[in-house]
Protein backbone atom coordinates (compact mmCIF):
# COMPACT_ATOMS: atom_id res chain seq x y z
CA UNK A 1 0.00 0.00 0.00
CA UNK A 2 2.88 2.57 1.02
CA UNK A 3 4.39 1.98 -2.70
CA UNK A 4 1.34 3.00 -4.26
CA UNK A 5 0.34 6.11 -1.94
CA UNK A 6 4.20 7.62 -2.30
CA UNK A 7 4.33 8.90 -6.13
CA UNK A 8 0.86 10.40 -5.38
CA UNK A 9 2.58 12.15 -2.22
CA UNK A 10 5.57 13.14 -4.72
CA UNK A 11 3.38 14.81 -7.14
CA UNK A 12 1.35 16.80 -4.69
CA UNK A 13 4.52 17.96 -2.87
CA UNK A 14 5.79 18.70 -6.34
CA UNK A 15 3.12 20.93 -7.38
CA UNK A 16 2.66 22.86 -3.80
CA UNK A 17 6.38 23.54 -4.44
CA UNK A 18 6.18 25.04 -7.56
CA UNK A 19 6.67 28.94 -7.68
CA UNK A 20 3.26 31.10 -8.77
CA UNK A 21 4.00 33.99 -10.73
CA UNK A 22 2.96 37.43 -9.44
CA UNK A 23 0.17 39.84 -10.64
CA UNK A 24 1.69 41.34 -13.62
CA UNK A 25 0.83 45.25 -13.57
CA UNK A 26 -2.21 46.34 -15.79
CA UNK A 27 -0.53 46.71 -19.80
CA UNK A 28 0.26 49.98 -20.42
CA UNK A 29 -2.08 52.16 -22.79
CA UNK A 30 -2.05 52.55 -26.29
CA UNK A 31 0.07 55.12 -28.14
CA UNK A 32 -1.91 58.03 -28.96
CA UNK A 33 -3.37 58.57 -32.40
CA UNK A 34 -5.36 61.25 -33.78
CA UNK A 35 -8.18 61.04 -35.90
CA UNK A 36 -11.64 63.14 -37.06
CA UNK A 37 -14.73 62.88 -34.05
CA UNK A 38 -17.96 64.87 -33.88
CA UNK A 39 -21.17 63.72 -31.43
CA UNK A 40 -24.43 62.25 -30.75
CA UNK A 41 -27.12 65.09 -31.46
CA UNK A 42 -30.06 65.51 -29.08
CA UNK A 43 -32.04 63.79 -32.30
CA UNK A 44 -31.52 60.41 -30.72
CA UNK A 45 -31.92 60.86 -27.14
CA UNK A 46 -33.76 57.70 -25.90
CA UNK A 47 -32.39 54.97 -28.97
CA UNK A 48 -30.67 51.89 -27.27
CA UNK A 49 -27.33 51.89 -28.40
CA UNK A 50 -24.97 48.89 -29.96
CA UNK A 51 -24.06 47.54 -26.60
CA UNK A 52 -27.29 48.22 -24.71
CA UNK A 53 -27.53 51.13 -23.18
CA UNK A 54 -30.36 54.23 -23.64
CA UNK A 55 -28.85 57.16 -25.13
CA UNK A 56 -29.39 60.28 -23.00
CA UNK A 57 -27.60 63.71 -22.62
CA UNK A 58 -25.54 62.62 -19.65
CA UNK A 59 -24.32 59.22 -20.82
CA UNK A 60 -20.20 59.16 -21.08
CA UNK A 61 -19.49 57.38 -24.19
CA UNK A 62 -18.52 57.01 -27.66
CA UNK A 63 -19.18 55.04 -31.01
CA UNK A 64 -16.12 53.19 -32.91
CA UNK A 65 -16.60 51.00 -35.71
CA UNK A 66 -14.75 47.94 -35.08
CA UNK A 67 -13.49 48.17 -30.34
CA UNK A 68 -15.65 46.05 -28.49
CA UNK A 69 -18.07 47.92 -26.25
CA UNK A 70 -16.70 48.67 -22.92
CA UNK A 71 -13.65 49.31 -24.75
CA UNK A 72 -12.12 52.40 -22.33
CA UNK A 73 -10.68 54.89 -24.69
CA UNK A 74 -9.22 58.21 -23.54
CA UNK A 75 -9.70 61.59 -25.60
CA UNK A 76 -7.65 64.69 -25.38
CA UNK A 77 -8.56 67.76 -27.01
CA UNK A 78 -6.47 71.20 -26.41
CA UNK A 79 -5.50 70.36 -23.25
CA UNK A 80 -8.63 68.89 -21.56
CA UNK A 81 -9.16 64.55 -21.07
CA UNK A 82 -12.04 62.17 -20.46
CA UNK A 83 -12.20 58.47 -20.35
CA UNK A 84 -15.25 57.31 -21.56
CA UNK A 85 -16.23 53.51 -23.29
CA UNK A 86 -17.02 52.21 -26.46
CA UNK A 87 -21.44 52.26 -25.78
CA UNK A 88 -22.35 52.24 -29.68
CA UNK A 89 -21.09 51.23 -33.00
CA UNK A 90 -20.36 54.19 -35.70
CA UNK A 91 -19.68 56.76 -37.45
CA UNK A 92 -20.70 55.71 -40.45
CA UNK A 93 -20.13 58.75 -42.79
CA UNK A 94 -16.94 59.95 -43.78
CA UNK A 95 -13.88 57.09 -43.31
CA UNK A 96 -11.87 60.19 -41.95
CA UNK A 97 -14.21 60.39 -38.39
CA UNK A 98 -13.78 57.36 -36.61
CA UNK A 99 -15.84 58.47 -33.20
CA UNK A 100 -18.90 59.98 -32.37
CA UNK A 101 -18.93 61.34 -28.86
CA UNK A 102 -21.91 61.25 -26.78
CA UNK A 103 -22.77 64.81 -25.33
CA UNK A 104 -21.32 64.12 -21.46
CA UNK A 105 -18.24 63.11 -23.10
CA UNK A 106 -17.94 66.30 -25.65
CA UNK A 107 -18.91 68.58 -22.30
CA UNK A 108 -16.39 67.58 -20.49
CA UNK A 109 -13.62 67.96 -23.65
CA UNK A 110 -15.04 71.35 -24.12
CA UNK A 111 -13.86 74.52 -22.00
CA UNK A 112 -16.60 76.21 -19.57
CA UNK A 113 -19.09 78.35 -21.73
CA UNK A 114 -18.02 76.94 -25.24
CA UNK A 115 -21.00 75.79 -26.55
CA UNK A 116 -18.87 73.92 -29.55
CA UNK A 117 -18.17 70.51 -29.17
CA UNK A 118 -15.58 68.23 -31.33
CA UNK A 119 -15.83 68.22 -34.89
CA UNK A 120 -12.12 68.01 -35.71
CA UNK A 121 -9.51 66.23 -34.82
CA UNK A 122 -8.93 64.32 -31.65
CA UNK A 123 -6.28 62.54 -29.88
CA UNK A 124 -7.01 59.46 -28.45
CA UNK A 125 -5.75 55.87 -26.84
CA UNK A 126 -7.44 52.80 -25.71
CA UNK A 127 -6.32 51.98 -21.91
Amino acid sequence: MRARVLPFVLAAAALVAVPVAAPTAAADPSPWQVSGATYYGPGLYGNRTACGQTLTPDLVGVAHRSLPCGTQVEFEWHGRTVVAPVVDRGPYGSSAIQWDLTEAACRQLSSPGDSRCVTHEIAWRTL
